[in-house]
């Protein structure tokens, strides 16, 4: 037998103009349809369904969809971060639900890398596939900058740290005396974030 795919169709939504579709603040029970034929059920589903939902009435949603790659049942959401896993049968876009710091709307962390290769690991909160780093400029040395334009204001580390390290992060200043150049006026120790 085929297994049958299923959707979310609504979680608490409200339907703004222009017809986009939000999410609500509460979670009244979902509604799942079935994609192969169509029908309709509400929390819990039919004991054949792929997928249940269940609400804890604190707005917690625990969806399981289908077995496992054990023969138990998946959690689409173990990190509880409200975003399902990616792939199949889930279908979201979190590409390591296993944990929370790893959300596809993740900012800049200074937490130390997840062991292993993006997406989700090495770095890569937001599930982009690369390591973003939130302080682009690196190896900074303010007397090789020779002119006010590039040295006024400039600020970066004086070396190369990785996600989540620690370095000495300075500004430079365009000095008129006693010799005109640049010059470093500041030396704070910076984490460096990455998302």
């Amino acid at each position: 037998m085929k297994p049958r795919r299923m959707a979310i169709l609504a979680l608490g939504s409200a339907l703004l103009g222009g017809g986009a579709l939000l999410p609500a603040c509460g979670f009244p029970s979902p509604i799942l349809q079935d994609q192969s034929d169509g029908a309709s059920t509400s929390e819990g589903g039919p004991k054949d369904a792929p997928v249940d939902v269940f609400y804890d009435g604190d707005a917690n949603i625990t969806v399981e969809a289908g077995p496992d790659s054990e023969g138990g049942v998946m959690d689409c959401d173990r990190d509880r971060d409200r975003v399902f896993a990616s792939g199949v049968p889930c279908g979201g876009t979190d590409c390591n639900d296993d944990e929370v710091a790893v959300t596809p709307a993740s900012g800049f962390r200074t937490l130390a890398p997840l062991p292993g290769p993006p997406p989700g690991n090495g770095g890569d909160w937001d599930c982009s596939g690369i390591v973003e780093k939130q302080f682009s400029t690196t190896n900074l040395s303010c007397g090789g900058l020779s002119s006010l334009l590039a040295c006024d204001g400039t600020s970066g580390f004086s070396g190369d740290p990785g996600c989540g390290e620690s370095g000495p992060f300075i500004t430079c200043r365009w000095q008129t005396l006693p010799v005109p150049g640049c010059a470093q006026v500041q030396s704070v120790t910076q984490i460096q974030g990455c998302k």
